[in-house]
Protein backbone atom coordinates (compact mmCIF):
# COMPACT_ATOMS: atom_id res chain seq x y z
CA UNK A 1 0.00 0.00 0.00
CA UNK A 2 3.10 2.52 0.42
CA UNK A 3 4.44 1.74 -2.77
CA UNK A 4 0.50 2.42 -4.27
CA UNK A 5 0.50 5.80 -2.13
CA UNK A 6 3.74 6.12 -4.15
CA UNK A 7 2.74 5.27 -7.57
CA UNK A 8 -0.57 7.36 -6.93
CA UNK A 9 1.16 10.56 -5.80
CA UNK A 10 3.80 10.47 -8.74
CA UNK A 11 1.31 9.80 -11.34
CA UNK A 12 -0.98 12.62 -10.02
CA UNK A 13 1.38 14.97 -10.11
CA UNK A 14 1.32 14.35 -14.02
CA UNK A 15 -2.05 14.12 -14.38
CA UNK A 16 -3.99 15.94 -12.29
CA UNK A 17 -7.36 15.52 -13.86
CA UNK A 18 -6.80 12.02 -13.05
CA UNK A 19 -6.43 13.57 -9.45
CA UNK A 20 -9.43 15.42 -9.27
CA UNK A 21 -11.55 12.41 -10.60
CA UNK A 22 -10.14 10.06 -7.97
CA UNK A 23 -10.81 12.84 -4.90
CA UNK A 24 -14.29 13.54 -6.46
CA UNK A 25 -15.50 10.20 -7.45
CA UNK A 26 -13.31 7.04 -5.94
CA UNK A 27 -15.71 6.50 -3.43
CA UNK A 28 -18.63 5.28 -5.94
CA UNK A 29 -18.61 2.05 -7.29
CA UNK A 30 -17.77 2.10 -11.24
CA UNK A 31 -21.05 1.24 -12.03
CA UNK A 32 -22.42 4.39 -9.79
CA UNK A 33 -19.24 6.42 -11.28
CA UNK A 34 -20.00 5.85 -15.58
CA UNK A 35 -23.92 6.51 -14.56
CA UNK A 36 -23.18 9.94 -12.97
CA UNK A 37 -21.27 11.17 -15.53
CA UNK A 38 -22.31 15.12 -16.58
CA UNK A 39 -23.00 15.91 -20.37
CA UNK A 40 -23.27 19.21 -21.95
CA UNK A 41 -26.06 20.71 -23.53
CA UNK A 42 -25.38 21.61 -27.37
CA UNK A 43 -27.77 22.56 -29.83
CA UNK A 44 -29.70 20.64 -31.16
CA UNK A 45 -29.07 20.00 -35.56
CA UNK A 46 -25.23 20.79 -35.65
CA UNK A 47 -23.02 19.90 -37.75
CA UNK A 48 -21.19 17.40 -35.50
CA UNK A 49 -24.48 15.51 -35.07
CA UNK A 50 -25.10 15.51 -38.88
CA UNK A 51 -21.82 14.33 -39.97
CA UNK A 52 -21.68 11.39 -37.67
CA UNK A 53 -25.52 10.55 -38.42
CA UNK A 54 -24.43 10.59 -42.54
CA UNK A 55 -21.45 8.34 -41.77
CA UNK A 56 -22.94 5.94 -39.68
CA UNK A 57 -25.88 5.76 -42.31
CA UNK A 58 -23.45 4.77 -45.20
CA UNK A 59 -21.57 2.18 -43.17
CA UNK A 60 -24.43 0.64 -40.72
CA UNK A 61 -27.71 2.05 -42.05
CA UNK A 62 -30.11 4.14 -42.23
CA UNK A 63 -32.20 2.53 -39.30
CA UNK A 64 -29.39 2.19 -37.28
CA UNK A 65 -28.26 6.17 -37.97
CA UNK A 66 -31.71 6.88 -36.93
CA UNK A 67 -31.52 5.33 -33.97
CA UNK A 68 -28.07 6.84 -33.02
CA UNK A 69 -29.35 10.29 -33.86
CA UNK A 70 -32.12 10.05 -31.52
CA UNK A 71 -29.39 9.11 -28.27
CA UNK A 72 -27.56 11.91 -29.09
CA UNK A 73 -29.67 14.35 -29.14
CA UNK A 74 -30.60 13.34 -26.28
CA UNK A 75 -27.55 12.43 -24.83
CA UNK A 76 -25.22 13.93 -26.35
CA UNK A 77 -22.22 11.20 -25.34
CA UNK A 78 -19.40 10.01 -27.36
CA UNK A 79 -16.12 7.81 -26.83
CA UNK A 80 -12.35 9.22 -27.94
CA UNK A 81 -10.28 6.64 -26.07
CA UNK A 82 -10.16 3.91 -28.71
CA UNK A 83 -7.67 3.28 -31.81
CA UNK A 84 -9.45 3.07 -34.72
CA UNK A 85 -8.91 -0.91 -36.13
CA UNK A 86 -10.64 -4.05 -35.67
CA UNK A 87 -12.39 -3.82 -31.71
CA UNK A 88 -10.54 -6.71 -29.77
CA UNK A 89 -7.32 -5.13 -28.02
CA UNK A 90 -8.14 -5.74 -23.95
CA UNK A 91 -7.48 -2.21 -23.93
CA UNK A 92 -10.71 -1.17 -26.23
CA UNK A 93 -12.65 -4.22 -24.90
CA UNK A 94 -12.18 -2.52 -21.08
CA UNK A 95 -13.27 1.04 -22.56
CA UNK A 96 -16.31 0.01 -24.57
CA UNK A 97 -17.52 -2.00 -21.47
CA UNK A 98 -17.21 0.59 -18.87
CA UNK A 99 -18.63 2.84 -21.50
CA UNK A 100 -21.71 0.56 -21.78
CA UNK A 101 -22.62 0.74 -18.30
CA UNK A 102 -24.33 4.21 -19.03
CA UNK A 103 -27.75 3.10 -18.68
CA UNK A 104 -29.11 5.96 -21.36
CA UNK A 105 -27.33 4.21 -23.83
CA UNK A 106 -28.15 1.82 -27.27
CA UNK A 107 -25.23 2.17 -28.84
CA UNK A 108 -21.58 3.20 -27.56
CA UNK A 109 -20.59 5.82 -30.75
CA UNK A 110 -16.92 5.53 -30.47
CA UNK A 111 -15.08 8.55 -32.70
CA UNK A 112 -11.86 6.35 -32.81
CA UNK A 113 -8.23 7.74 -33.86
CA UNK A 114 -7.02 6.45 -36.92
CA UNK A 115 -3.79 8.54 -36.70
CA UNK A 116 -2.01 5.79 -35.53
CA UNK A 117 0.25 3.08 -37.52
CA UNK A 118 -0.78 -0.16 -38.63
CA UNK A 119 1.84 -1.60 -36.00
CA UNK A 120 0.72 0.47 -32.94
CA UNK A 121 0.72 -1.21 -29.75
CA UNK A 122 -2.67 -2.07 -29.94
CA UNK A 123 -2.06 -3.80 -33.06
CA UNK A 124 -5.49 -2.18 -35.13
CA UNK A 125 -4.82 -4.56 -37.50
CA UNK A 126 -4.78 -7.90 -36.11
CA UNK A 127 -7.20 -10.07 -34.22
CA UNK A 128 -5.29 -10.92 -30.58
CA UNK A 129 -5.70 -13.33 -28.05
CA UNK A 130 -3.76 -15.71 -25.16
CA UNK A 131 -2.55 -18.82 -25.84
CA UNK A 132 -2.30 -22.26 -23.86
CA UNK A 133 0.23 -20.41 -22.11
CA UNK A 134 -0.79 -17.22 -21.53
CA UNK A 135 1.01 -15.35 -23.89
CA UNK A 136 -0.20 -12.94 -25.83
CA UNK A 137 -0.37 -13.46 -29.74
CA UNK A 138 -1.49 -11.43 -32.54
CA UNK A 139 -2.93 -12.72 -36.00
CA UNK A 140 -2.47 -10.50 -38.17
CA UNK A 141 -5.20 -9.59 -41.15
CA UNK A 142 -3.72 -6.68 -42.57
CA UNK A 143 -0.93 -6.16 -44.59
CA UNK A 144 2.89 -6.06 -42.98
CA UNK A 145 5.23 -4.88 -45.47
CA UNK A 146 4.70 -1.47 -44.30
CA UNK A 147 4.26 -1.55 -40.75
CA UNK A 148 4.23 2.13 -40.11
CA UNK A 149 1.75 3.32 -42.55
CA UNK A 150 -1.45 5.06 -40.80
CA UNK A 151 -4.50 3.16 -39.99
CA UNK A 152 -6.40 6.51 -41.71
CA UNK A 153 -4.77 5.19 -45.07
CA UNK A 154 -4.61 1.69 -44.52
CA UNK A 155 -5.93 -0.30 -47.80
CA UNK A 156 -8.87 -2.83 -47.58
CA UNK A 157 -8.13 -6.62 -46.46
CA UNK A 158 -8.12 -8.69 -49.05
CA UNK A 159 -9.59 -12.62 -49.53
CA UNK A 160 -5.89 -13.75 -49.94
CA UNK A 161 -4.93 -12.30 -46.30
CA UNK A 162 -7.82 -13.46 -44.68
CA UNK A 163 -7.02 -16.58 -46.07
CA UNK A 164 -3.11 -16.19 -45.32
CA UNK A 165 -4.41 -15.83 -41.35
CA UNK A 166 -5.49 -18.96 -41.77
CA UNK A 167 -2.51 -20.70 -42.23
CA UNK A 168 -0.73 -19.04 -39.45
CA UNK A 169 -3.86 -19.82 -37.24
CA UNK A 170 -2.69 -23.64 -37.87
CA UNK A 171 0.59 -22.80 -36.12
CA UNK A 172 -1.21 -21.22 -33.06
CA UNK A 173 -0.42 -22.65 -29.76
CA UNK A 174 -4.39 -23.45 -29.08
CA UNK A 175 -6.33 -26.72 -28.97
CA UNK A 176 -8.15 -27.77 -32.14
CA UNK A 177 -11.54 -26.83 -30.86
CA UNK A 178 -10.37 -23.08 -30.62
CA UNK A 179 -8.78 -23.04 -33.71
CA UNK A 180 -12.05 -24.37 -35.25
CA UNK A 181 -13.72 -21.47 -33.19
CA UNK A 182 -12.04 -18.60 -34.06
CA UNK A 183 -11.84 -19.88 -37.79
CA UNK A 184 -15.50 -19.85 -38.08
CA UNK A 185 -15.76 -16.62 -36.13
CA UNK A 186 -13.71 -15.07 -39.39
CA UNK A 187 -15.73 -16.75 -41.78
CA UNK A 188 -18.84 -15.62 -40.72
CA UNK A 189 -17.49 -11.75 -41.07
CA UNK A 190 -14.91 -11.51 -42.95
CA UNK A 191 -16.99 -11.84 -46.19
CA UNK A 192 -17.96 -10.42 -49.28
CA UNK A 193 -20.04 -7.38 -47.88
CA UNK A 194 -16.41 -6.43 -45.78
CA UNK A 195 -14.08 -6.71 -49.18
CA UNK A 196 -16.42 -4.53 -51.23
CA UNK A 197 -15.85 -1.72 -48.87
CA UNK A 198 -13.15 0.87 -49.94
CA UNK A 199 -10.68 0.39 -47.48
CA UNK A 200 -9.41 -0.52 -43.78
CA UNK A 201 -10.80 2.42 -42.08
CA UNK A 202 -14.67 1.55 -43.19
CA UNK A 203 -14.10 -2.69 -42.96
CA UNK A 204 -12.66 -2.12 -39.21
CA UNK A 205 -16.09 0.51 -38.43
CA UNK A 206 -17.96 -2.43 -40.03
CA UNK A 207 -16.19 -5.89 -38.37
CA UNK A 208 -15.77 -4.03 -34.74
CA UNK A 209 -19.68 -3.67 -34.91
CA UNK A 210 -20.19 -7.30 -35.68
CA UNK A 211 -17.13 -8.72 -33.52
CA UNK A 212 -18.23 -6.66 -30.52
CA UNK A 213 -22.08 -8.58 -31.14
CA UNK A 214 -20.34 -12.02 -31.27
CA UNK A 215 -18.21 -10.75 -27.88
CA UNK A 216 -21.18 -9.36 -25.58
CA UNK A 217 -24.81 -10.08 -27.23
CA UNK A 218 -26.75 -8.37 -24.32
CA UNK A 219 -24.45 -4.78 -24.45
CA UNK A 220 -25.33 -1.27 -26.49
CA UNK A 221 -23.45 -1.67 -29.65
CA UNK A 222 -20.44 -0.31 -31.10
CA UNK A 223 -20.34 2.37 -33.79
CA UNK A 224 -16.73 2.66 -34.81
CA UNK A 225 -15.63 6.14 -36.81
CA UNK A 226 -12.42 7.60 -37.08
CA UNK A 227 -12.48 10.82 -35.65
CA UNK A 228 -10.33 12.40 -38.55
CA UNK A 229 -13.07 11.43 -40.81
CA UNK A 230 -15.51 13.20 -39.17
CA UNK A 231 -13.78 16.39 -38.46
CA UNK A 232 -12.15 16.53 -42.30
CA UNK A 233 -15.95 16.27 -43.25
CA UNK A 234 -16.65 18.98 -41.02
CA UNK A 235 -14.11 21.30 -41.70
CA UNK A 236 -14.35 20.66 -45.30
CA UNK A 237 -17.73 22.19 -45.04
CA UNK A 238 -16.72 25.24 -42.32
CA UNK A 239 -14.26 26.59 -44.90
CA UNK A 240 -16.98 27.38 -47.36
CA UNK A 241 -17.89 30.13 -45.05
CA UNK A 242 -15.41 33.06 -45.58
CA UNK A 243 -16.47 34.14 -41.59
CA UNK A 244 -16.43 31.32 -39.92
CA UNK A 245 -13.88 31.15 -36.45
CA UNK A 246 -12.39 28.08 -38.32
CA UNK A 247 -11.87 30.09 -41.37
CA UNK A 248 -9.80 32.74 -39.40
CA UNK A 249 -8.04 29.85 -37.40
CA UNK A 250 -7.10 27.49 -39.98
CA UNK A 251 -6.46 29.85 -42.76
CA UNK A 252 -5.57 33.24 -41.97
CA UNK A 253 -2.69 34.84 -40.14
CA UNK A 254 -4.31 36.13 -37.86
CA UNK A 255 -5.97 32.47 -36.74
CA UNK A 256 -2.35 31.26 -37.04
CA UNK A 257 -0.87 33.75 -34.84
CA UNK A 258 -3.58 33.64 -31.99
CA UNK A 259 -3.23 28.92 -32.21
CA UNK A 260 0.48 29.60 -31.89
CA UNK A 261 -0.11 32.06 -29.02
CA UNK A 262 -2.72 30.34 -26.95
CA UNK A 263 -2.03 26.74 -28.12
CA UNK A 264 1.79 26.02 -28.98
CA UNK A 265 3.76 24.13 -26.33
CA UNK A 266 0.08 22.63 -24.98
CA UNK A 267 -0.12 18.64 -25.16
CA UNK A 268 -0.97 17.87 -28.80
CA UNK A 269 0.40 21.50 -29.77
CA UNK A 270 2.53 22.06 -32.72
CA UNK A 271 6.10 22.98 -31.43
CA UNK A 272 7.61 19.60 -31.44
CA UNK A 273 8.74 18.17 -35.66
CA UNK A 274 9.28 14.83 -33.46
CA UNK A 275 5.70 14.60 -31.41
CA UNK A 276 3.12 16.39 -33.78
CA UNK A 277 2.28 18.65 -36.06
CA UNK A 278 0.64 22.03 -37.21
CA UNK A 279 -3.17 21.34 -37.23
CA UNK A 280 -3.18 18.88 -39.41
CA UNK A 281 -1.09 15.26 -40.42
CA UNK A 282 0.69 14.94 -44.13
CA UNK A 283 0.85 11.24 -45.54
CA UNK A 284 4.22 10.30 -47.46
CA UNK A 285 4.44 8.31 -50.53
CA UNK A 286 4.18 4.99 -48.76
CA UNK A 287 1.06 6.42 -46.57
CA UNK A 288 2.79 6.83 -42.88
CA UNK A 289 1.93 9.75 -40.78
CA UNK A 290 4.69 12.68 -41.28
CA UNK A 291 5.11 16.23 -39.32
CA UNK A 292 3.50 19.43 -41.31
CA UNK A 293 5.15 22.48 -40.17
CA UNK A 294 4.11 26.06 -41.01
CA UNK A 295 5.76 28.22 -43.69
CA UNK A 296 3.83 31.11 -44.00
CA UNK A 297 0.46 30.50 -45.55
CA UNK A 298 1.96 26.55 -46.30
CA UNK A 299 2.11 23.19 -44.84
CA UNK A 300 5.44 21.63 -45.35
CA UNK A 301 6.61 18.10 -44.97
CA UNK A 302 8.68 15.43 -46.18
CA UNK A 303 5.89 14.85 -48.56
CA UNK A 304 5.80 18.33 -50.35
CA UNK A 305 3.97 21.66 -49.35
CA UNK A 306 0.06 22.20 -48.67
CA UNK A 307 -1.00 25.37 -49.17
CA UNK A 308 -3.36 26.80 -46.25
CA UNK A 309 -6.11 28.61 -48.83
CA UNK A 310 -9.85 27.59 -47.53
CA UNK A 311 -10.75 26.61 -51.20
CA UNK A 312 -7.66 24.25 -51.41
CA UNK A 313 -7.27 23.13 -47.76
CA UNK A 314 -10.95 21.75 -48.03
CA UNK A 315 -9.78 19.52 -51.08
CA UNK A 316 -6.84 18.44 -49.35
CA UNK A 317 -9.50 17.07 -46.70
CA UNK A 318 -12.06 15.37 -49.25
CA UNK A 319 -9.61 13.79 -51.20
CA UNK A 320 -7.39 12.57 -47.71
CA UNK A 321 -4.40 14.13 -48.40
CA UNK A 322 -4.00 15.08 -45.27
CA UNK A 323 -6.18 14.54 -42.13
CA UNK A 324 -6.79 16.94 -38.48
CA UNK A 325 -4.56 16.19 -35.65
CA UNK A 326 -5.99 15.46 -32.19
CA UNK A 327 -5.70 18.61 -30.92
CA UNK A 328 -7.66 20.19 -33.89
CA UNK A 329 -9.93 17.22 -33.88
CA UNK A 330 -10.72 18.65 -29.72
CA UNK A 331 -11.30 21.69 -31.06
CA UNK A 332 -14.09 20.99 -33.10
CA UNK A 333 -15.50 18.64 -30.62
CA UNK A 334 -15.89 21.40 -27.81
CA UNK A 335 -16.93 23.93 -30.54
CA UNK A 336 -19.97 22.16 -30.74
CA UNK A 337 -20.20 21.41 -27.21
CA UNK A 338 -19.68 17.19 -27.21
CA UNK A 339 -19.25 15.59 -24.09
CA UNK A 340 -16.47 13.00 -24.24
CA UNK A 341 -15.48 10.41 -22.52
CA UNK A 342 -11.40 9.91 -22.18
CA UNK A 343 -8.38 7.73 -20.66
CA UNK A 344 -6.53 8.97 -17.94
CA UNK A 345 -4.51 11.22 -20.84
CA UNK A 346 -7.17 12.80 -21.90
CA UNK A 347 -8.76 13.79 -19.27
CA UNK A 348 -5.80 16.08 -18.35
CA UNK A 349 -5.09 16.42 -22.34
CA UNK A 350 -8.47 18.01 -22.86
CA UNK A 351 -8.98 20.10 -20.10
CA UNK A 352 -6.10 22.14 -20.71
CA UNK A 353 -6.92 22.49 -24.46
CA UNK A 354 -10.62 23.85 -23.60
CA UNK A 355 -9.08 25.98 -20.94
CA UNK A 356 -6.98 27.38 -24.09
CA UNK A 357 -9.23 27.39 -26.11
CA UNK A 358 -11.95 29.75 -24.23
CA UNK A 359 -8.43 32.08 -23.77
CA UNK A 360 -8.19 32.37 -27.21
CA UNK A 361 -11.83 33.09 -27.65
CA UNK A 362 -11.89 36.16 -25.02
CA UNK A 363 -8.73 37.42 -27.22
CA UNK A 364 -9.24 41.56 -27.18
CA UNK A 365 -9.09 41.00 -31.29
CA UNK A 366 -13.01 39.36 -30.78
CA UNK A 367 -13.87 41.74 -28.15
CA UNK A 368 -17.20 40.21 -27.19
CA UNK A 369 -18.15 38.58 -30.51
CA UNK A 370 -17.57 34.88 -29.27
CA UNK A 371 -19.19 35.31 -25.30
CA UNK A 372 -21.92 33.08 -26.14
CA UNK A 373 -19.66 30.46 -27.42
CA UNK A 374 -17.30 31.18 -24.35
CA UNK A 375 -20.18 30.33 -22.02
CA UNK A 376 -21.16 26.91 -24.25
CA UNK A 377 -18.00 25.45 -23.69
CA UNK A 378 -17.32 26.20 -20.24
CA UNK A 379 -20.16 24.14 -19.52
CA UNK A 380 -18.35 21.45 -21.27
CA UNK A 381 -17.17 18.07 -18.78
CA UNK A 382 -13.70 17.16 -19.48
CA UNK A 383 -13.57 14.15 -16.61
CA UNK A 384 -15.77 11.45 -17.35
CA UNK A 385 -13.10 8.73 -17.75
CA UNK A 386 -13.30 5.07 -19.10
CA UNK A 387 -10.07 3.62 -18.70
CA UNK A 388 -10.15 0.71 -15.78
CA UNK A 389 -10.31 -2.87 -16.13
CA UNK A 390 -13.28 -5.37 -15.67
CA UNK A 391 -12.42 -8.18 -17.97
CA UNK A 392 -9.37 -10.36 -16.60
CA UNK A 393 -8.90 -14.20 -17.09
CA UNK A 394 -6.63 -16.85 -15.21
CA UNK A 395 -4.05 -18.18 -17.35
CA UNK A 396 -0.63 -20.73 -16.62
CA UNK A 397 1.05 -17.00 -16.81
CA UNK A 398 -1.17 -15.63 -14.25
CA UNK A 399 -3.98 -13.19 -14.45
CA UNK A 400 -4.26 -11.35 -17.57
CA UNK A 401 -6.64 -8.90 -19.28
CA UNK A 402 -8.70 -10.43 -22.12
CA UNK A 403 -9.02 -10.38 -25.45
CA UNK A 404 -12.46 -10.31 -27.11
CA UNK A 405 -10.87 -13.62 -28.66
CA UNK A 406 -10.62 -14.66 -25.48
CA UNK A 407 -14.07 -13.62 -23.94
CA UNK A 408 -15.60 -14.90 -26.93
CA UNK A 409 -13.36 -18.40 -26.75
CA UNK A 410 -15.07 -18.69 -23.07
CA UNK A 411 -18.17 -19.38 -24.61
CA UNK A 412 -20.27 -17.68 -21.77
CA UNK A 413 -23.57 -16.60 -23.13
CA UNK A 414 -23.94 -14.03 -19.89
CA UNK A 415 -20.28 -12.78 -20.09
CA UNK A 416 -21.48 -9.22 -20.50
CA UNK A 417 -23.84 -9.41 -18.02
CA UNK A 418 -20.57 -10.80 -15.01
CA UNK A 419 -18.46 -8.01 -16.07
CA UNK A 420 -21.91 -5.58 -15.32
CA UNK A 421 -22.18 -7.19 -12.39
CA UNK A 422 -18.43 -6.81 -11.25
CA UNK A 423 -18.45 -3.44 -11.66
CA UNK A 424 -21.11 -2.62 -8.90
CA UNK A 425 -18.47 -4.22 -6.27
CA UNK A 426 -15.67 -2.58 -7.39
CA UNK A 427 -14.64 0.88 -6.61
CA UNK A 428 -13.01 3.19 -8.94
CA UNK A 429 -9.99 4.37 -6.66
CA UNK A 430 -9.74 0.56 -6.17
CA UNK A 431 -10.24 0.39 -10.30
CA UNK A 432 -7.21 3.39 -10.61
CA UNK A 433 -5.20 1.99 -8.16
CA UNK A 434 -5.07 -1.13 -9.78
CA UNK A 435 -3.40 0.26 -13.00
CA UNK A 436 -1.03 2.81 -11.56
CA UNK A 437 1.73 0.23 -12.18
CA UNK A 438 0.85 0.08 -15.85
CA UNK A 439 0.56 4.63 -16.10
CA UNK A 440 3.59 4.76 -14.44
CA UNK A 441 5.79 4.01 -17.14
CA UNK A 442 3.79 5.50 -19.55
CA UNK A 443 3.89 9.72 -18.09
CA UNK A 444 7.28 8.99 -16.66
CA UNK A 445 10.38 8.92 -19.48
CA UNK A 446 12.67 5.61 -18.42
CA UNK A 447 15.51 8.11 -17.35
CA UNK A 448 12.84 9.97 -14.37
CA UNK A 449 11.29 6.36 -13.42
Amino acid sequence: MEQTSDLRKAVFSKRPALAKIYREFGHKSIFEYVNSWRLASPKKGSLLVSTIIELTGSLYGQGVANEVSGQLESHPLISTIDHHGILNHPFFINSNLLFSLNDHLKYLVCLSTASVSINNSSWPGCLVYHDEDGKFCKLPVTSSSNGMRSVFAEPAITQIQVEASFKRLEDANLSADKKLLIKSLIERHFTGQIFGLPGFSDQAAMLSFKLWREFFPGAAKVIYLPIEEVVSQILAELLKDPNHLFTLLLTQEPGWALLEKYLDGTEGGFTNAHKGSFLFWGLSGKKRRIHLRREGKKLVGEGGSYDLSPGVLAGYLERREIYPTTLTCFLVLLFYQMTCVGGFNQTTWLAGIKEKFIQLLQDPVFGEKYFGLIEDISTVPTDNFAESPLAFMETPAGRKKATGIDIFLEGNPLAYEKYRSQAAGVSLAESIDSELPKIFPIVFPAATR
